[in-house]
Formats: C-alpha cells, structure tokens, sequence
C-alpha cells in the first residue's frame, strides 16, 4: 500500500474517532432519548454578492430571512428558499440610518428595527422602504429590545445590564399601538453574572411552542459548574429549569481581545467595575431556538473547530438527541422546518460570509 493511500486511510480513522467521542459525551452528559435528526442542504446565499461584506447576526419569520451587515449597518432580506429581496438601513444619523443596528422586529406589514446607540426605533415597510423614526417615552436604557403583538397588544422585551450590580434585567412592558406610552407587566429576571464572563449571562426571547404566549429562556453561567437555562412565560411565570453541563473549549485570542475592549468601554463608564481574569477555557452554549415542532435546538461549539453540537429537547425540555453539522458556524435560525446557519469569512473555503440552509428531517 502507498504511503499516501496510508495517510489518507489514518486521517479518515481519526476523523471518525473524533465523531464518535463526541458524540459519546453528548450521550453521556444528557440521556439520549433516540430521536434521529438528518439535515439535507438546500441551498446556499453567497450573501457577498448581493452587497452583505460581513453577517453580524441573522433573524428569520415565517417567510423572510434578515442577514444584518453591522460594517454597514444594512439588513439584506431573502426568502427561505434564498433569493434575494431587497435591504433596508444604511450607517449614518440621519433618519432611517443606524449608529448600531440591534435587532429587528416582524410585523404583517412592515418592520421595526432597534438601534442602541440612538436608543430609537426605525420603521421600514414590507418593502424595505423607510417609514419613520420614533422614540417610546419611558423604557430603560436597552441592550436589546424586541417588539411583538400579542392579540390586539403590542408588547416589547427589554434587556438591560446594571454594571453597578452585576446584573441583567429582562423587562416586558406593554405599549399603545401609536408607540407614546408603555407600562411594566413584569419583571421576568435578574441574573447576577461573573464579570469574567459577561457574554455568556443573558436573556433570550423564544416564540412560544403554541404560538399563544412568549417564552423567555434566561442563560446563567458558572465558569465551574453548569449552564442553568430558565425557561419563563413573559408574565415571569418559571416553567422549568435546564440543567446543562458545560462543554469547555480554549478561549481563542479574538475572544480575548473581545471581551478586553468590552472591559475598556465598561469602565469608561463604571470605573469601579471589577473585570477578573478571563478564564483560559470558555463554555460553548452559544445560542437556542425552537424548530416548527415545538423542540428546543441549542448549540454549542467543539474543540474540532469544523465542527458544531446541537442538542435537542422535545416539548416538555426533555434532552432527546443530539446532531453534529460539520462545519464552524457564527449563528443558526429555524424557520418552517429548514435550518438555516451563517459561516463567516475565516471558515469559509472562498474567504466570505456564506448562509447554508438546511431541510431538517426527524
């Protein structure tokens, strides 16, 4: 046999090692409840293109996948088959430009998107045309702020941190359809994070298994221990607790510089706030979404960097599979069945942002 036919023979016997210890401590941490899960790609966005240079974050609804370009501050839409429909926002202060572009919210006939900086809403049509700019009298300061309807309501989830107590808040308020006033409805949490760990403390706003309510799931982190994910209704109403032991992956030197310009602004302001030393290893739980059938998808990352976990929990967030993709992704969504994932440029084999959407089979 040739020494190459040997080399390339030794490479596929660790390749499939590897998978299989993964897979194996996934197995083991959480019992395996025998769901199979088979994702067949779709179609791909070369989102490069149409204009996107970098995919900050990414949002989907039913029909409409947002990819968030936050170099240029812009929103490029597409439909779930990945044709591409049009963008909304530019970088600028003018209105209908973005200082920093958070998040967007779905309405039927037309968008509302956030920025932080500003601390304003920007409201653009179903086809991408600027419509307004507002400001709602009497929310907190926010990190992140989604807005809904509920019925004929329209509530907003705020997201707030208070450096002076190591805390981040998660807020529902309700608002008058002509956005002039808001009230509290409740306060769903306040997770006291490590500051040596900042990122990994937050608030997440899920859709709800039955579309009649939202759920919140709120992520505190322990660098030692576990991931306590709370599952909550929007009323604060604790459903139940997710216990998710941690997968440790080596701090890579971009989050180290990430986390150390974070610390720079923070302290600009709180000059008090004490950061500690970033830990050497990170936990990996990165984000968690549900998919059409009610099953909460979480993923994380591996210490193969080609490679990403998700973990699966049916209706009742009982563990009941898990899945690996073999590839290193920034952000996942799922929509109507199809996951839809974003690559950035420094995975990627032709050095640029790529969204690949997948048919999620059971």
């Amino acid at each position: 046999m040739k020494r190459g036919t040997i080399m390339r023979f030794g490479k596929i016997k660790i390749i499939r090692i590897s998978l299989f210890l993964l897979l194996l401590s996934c197995s083991k941490q959480f019992k395996d409840r025998g769901l199979e899960i088979n994702l067949s790609k779709c179609c791909k966005i070369s989102a490069y293109e149409d204009g996107c240079n970098n995919i900050s974050f990414m949002q989907a609804s039913n029909k409409n996948i947002l990819l968030i370009d936050r170099n240029q501050m812009t929103a490029f839409c597409y439909d779930l088959e990945g044709n591409f429909l049009g963008k909304m926002g530019k970088k600028g202060k003018a209105p209908g430009e973005f200082l920093y572009l958070s998040s967007i919210s779905f309405f039927p006939d037309y968008f509302i998107a956030t920025d932080v900086i500003k601390q304003k809403f920007i409201e653009f049509d179903n086809k991408f045309n600027f419509i307004k700019e507002f400001s709602i009298p009497n929310i907190p300061r926010f990190i992140s702020c989604e807005l809904f309807e509920d019925g004929n309501k329209i509530l907003s989830y705020i997201e707030y941190r208070d450096y002076r107590n190591y805390s981040i808040n998660s807020e529902f308020y309700e608002i008058t359809n002509d956005f002039t006033n808001v009230k509290l409805i409740s306060n769903v949490g306040k997770i006291k994070f490590d500051p040596r760990v900042i990122d990994t403390c937050s608030g997440k706003l899920l859709e709800s298994i039955d579309n009649t309510n939202k759920i919140v799931a709120l992520n505190k982190m322990e660098i030692s221990n576990n991931i306590n994910i709370d599952i909550c209704t929007f009323k604060g109403t604790k459903i139940t607790e997710i216990n998710y032991p941690i997968d440790k992956v080596k701090t890579s030197k971009r989050s180290i510089e990430i986390i150390k310009n974070e610390y720079k602004e923070i302290k600009k302001k709180y000059p008090s706030f004490k950061t500690g030393k970033i830990p050497k290893y990170y936990p990996t739980i990165e984000d968690l979404k549900f998919d059409s059938n009610g099953n909460l998808w979480t993923y994380s990352r591996t210490e193969d960097s080609n490679k990403t976990l998700f973990r699966i929990f049916d209706k009742k967030f009982r563990y009941v599979g898990c899945t690996i993709l073999n590839k290193h992704i920034s952000g996942f969504v799922i929509e109507n069945g199809k996951l839809i994932v974003s690559i950035s440029a420094n995975y990627s084999q032709n050095n640029e942002d790529i969204v690949y959407i997948y048919n999620i089979e059971y």
